[in-house]
């Protein structure tokens, strides 16, 4: 499981969020959520399913230690 890649889709999503909120039918948002589902979606799925699958006292040590990442 790829801990930073976790970390940087959070962020991804979290401007596209944003764009979804700010302007939901542009083309520029329409690119970027393409360009998501394309390009990161998948792989991020993946490492997304081995999160879940840790135990969640782990996920939960390893969430308060992020936090700290996020900033």
């Amino acid at each position: 499981m790829d801990i930073a890649l976790l970390v940087r889709t959070r962020a991804r999503l979290s401007a596209l969020v944003v764009q979804l909120e700010v302007a939901p039918f542009s083309a520029q948002t329409v690119a970027a959520m393409r360009a998501y589902l394309d390009g990161e979606a998948e792989s991020a799925r993946v490492h997304f399913e081995r999160w879940v699958a840790l135990p969640k006292r782990a996920r939960d040590e390893l969430a308060v230690q992020l936090r700290g990442v996020e900033r």
